[in-house]
């Protein structure tokens, strides 16, 4: 569990955890709207999960009961993939949105820090082909397109509001990989 001290960050284990939880997740190719649409299928899923970590004994946590850091207590997935069989060829834009989760436990009176939902949208394209009799798969990823801010939000000391404690952006990448499945 991450925590601050004295404005550097430490590592302290939970005493003990668990975590549970439910998932939904569901799929439709959307052939039913007309036979423009028979190769693209519509993919989501859901999950809502509980968790909790106890602090050891003599622990500067100030919430000796908390949720596991990192934990969101939902995810939501939802995703669009176009598949072109004749070509061997594959396209998927892929959207993410999580749960505010702990990012740091608060220590001596001091709240625990969450970093609030930012939502992510990735796009894939796999082209297959031959080369010399050998099958070759070329991936282009685009990952996270809409680069949000991400905040790490903590109660003000008189618990009247939340305060931006830190804010930052993860980037966008873009790779373009050559491979072959073994």
């Amino acid at each position: 569990v991450l925590r601050p001290a004295g404005g550097l960050r430490t590592f302290e284990n939970a005493e003990q955890g668990w975590l549970y939880g439910v998932e939904l997740a569901v799929q439709q190719n959307l052939a039913p709207l007309g036979r423009w649409a028979d190769e693209f299928t519509l993919r989501s899923n859901g999950a809502w999960i509980q968790s909790e970590a106890t602090s050891p004994p003599g622990s500067a946590n100030t919430n000796k009961k908390h949720a596991l850091q990192g934990q969101s207590e939902w995810v939501a997935n939802a995703q669009m993939t176009w598949e072109k069989l004749p070509w061997d060829l594959d396209t998927t834009l892929a959207f993410n949105m999580q749960g505010p989760r702990i990012s740091d436990l608060g220590t001596n009176g001091i709240q625990d820090a969450y970093e609030q939902p930012a939502p992510t949208l990735d796009f894939t394209l796999r082209k297959g082909f031959e080369i010399f009799g050998t099958d070759l798969d070329m991936v282009f990823k685009a990952r996270n397109l809409i680069d949000p801010s991400i905040e790490v939000t903590r109660q003000s000391v008189d618990g009247s509001t939340d305060v931006v404690e830190r804010s930052y952006r993860v980037g966008r990448t873009f790779t373009l990989e050559l491979g072959k499945d073994f």
